[in-house]
This record gives structure tokens, sequence and C-alpha cells, in this order.
């Protein structure tokens, strides 16, 4: 979101009850939400927006039913300002998805630095796997099977939401984790899945920097 006016602006109303608005001070407030969670740009901390940019998820632990989702006018006033990719999740979003969000938002992407060798440097997903690489030919591959993201049923569609989602077999976490029988089984992504977090030759995304 970027505001023209910060100060008593409505931003979204949910339900009539349940709103999310910018008070006199320049905070996101959400009112009518159980202890909600702040992050404003990549992480939580200060809730105040300037007249820049920025990046802002709420969440709660307790659903909200949005029966009459309304963007702009909220708490008895309309916002002045713009907005961008609004969302809401059938769930709560972690931290490093947060993080994720943020970071695919800015299109942030990293390149190896010219000490990386293929077979010899390791590469590292945003979730803290580690993954060994291996010289096939020309092309580097990498020696275990991907691992990142967030697990949903196998029954669950992944969609294109800005959160890596993944498969593990039989459901079971343990099954993208577990040694069968010398590495580990990795992740199930759909095509459609894999392809948002593809690159151009020579670039890492911001999800696989060198360790």
């Amino acid at each position: 979101m970027r505001p023209d006016d910060t100060t008593s602006r409505g931003v979204i109303d949910l339900n009539g009850t349940a709103e999310v608005s910018l008070d006199a001070s320049g905070e996101v407030t959400a009112t009518g939400w159980t202890t909600p969670t702040y992050y404003v740009d990549d992480g939580p901390g200060p809730r105040k927006i300037t007249h820049d940019w920025h990046h802002v998820v709420i969440t709660s632990a307790t659903g909200i039913t949005a029966s009459a989702f309304d963007i702009g006018p909220a708490a008895g006033s309309y916002y002045e300002g713009r907005m961008d990719d609004v969302r809401a999740f059938g769930r709560v979003l972690s931290p490093q998805e947060v993080k994720r969000l943020y970071d695919v938002g800015l299109g942030v992407t990293i390149v190896p630095p010219a000490s990386f060798t293929c077979g010899v440097s390791t590469v590292q997903d945003q979730d803290g796997n580690t993954y060994h690489t291996r010289l096939i030919g020309t092309q580097c591959w990498m020696q275990e099977n991907m691992g990142v993201g967030t697990r949903v049923n196998v029954a669950t569609t992944q969609t294109d939401n800005g959160v890596i989602e993944k498969w593990c077999y039989g459901d079971s976490d343990t099954n993208c984790t577990t040694n069968d029988p010398n590495y580990p089984d990795g992740g199930l992504y759909q095509w459609n899945e894999a392809m948002q977090y593809s690159t151009t030759p020579g670039a890492f995304p911001a999800d696989c920097a060198p360790a």
C-alpha cells in the first residue's frame, strides 16, 4: 500500500465489524480481530506507515468471516492512495512465509559470487535447507531433492499466492525430510507452482542462495 493520507483512514472492511485502518498516528490498526500480529515490510515490529510503498500483512489465529468485503471504506472514512495485490488466506502465515511474500514482491534475485564452484559449493534455500551441487556436463544440479516450502494436503491445488507450497508423500511432513535411503525424499511441486520461482540462467532466485 502507498497512502496519500496516512491519518485516520479506512483501508479494508471485512464484514462491517472486522476492519483494517490507519489511526490518527499513521499506524496500521486491525479492529475486531483476535490478537492480531502485524507485519510491515519485511517483519513484525513498528506499524507506522509513511507515504512510500509498504508491504502489510496482518494475521490472527482466529478466523474471520469476510461476508462483506470492501476495499477503501472502513472505520467511517475512505482510503486515499494506492493498493496492489490484496490477498486473504484461509490459514495463518508463518513469519517465514510473510518474509518470502515480501521478497517476491521486491523481485529479489541473488547472483552467486565468482567463488561459487559447482560440485564444491553448496546452495541454501530460504527455509535453511542446504543442498550439495554436482556438475553434469555443462549444467549445475542440486544433489538432493528440493524441500523448500509449506506443506499442503495433496487434495489441495498449489496456487499462485506468492507462498511456495509443496506436497509430501502421504500428507506426512516426515516424507519430505526422512532419508530414503540416501537423501531426503523432498517436496512434490505442481508445474505451475514450480514455474513461479524459476529464474534466468546465471542467477539464483531469492529462495536459493550460495551457502
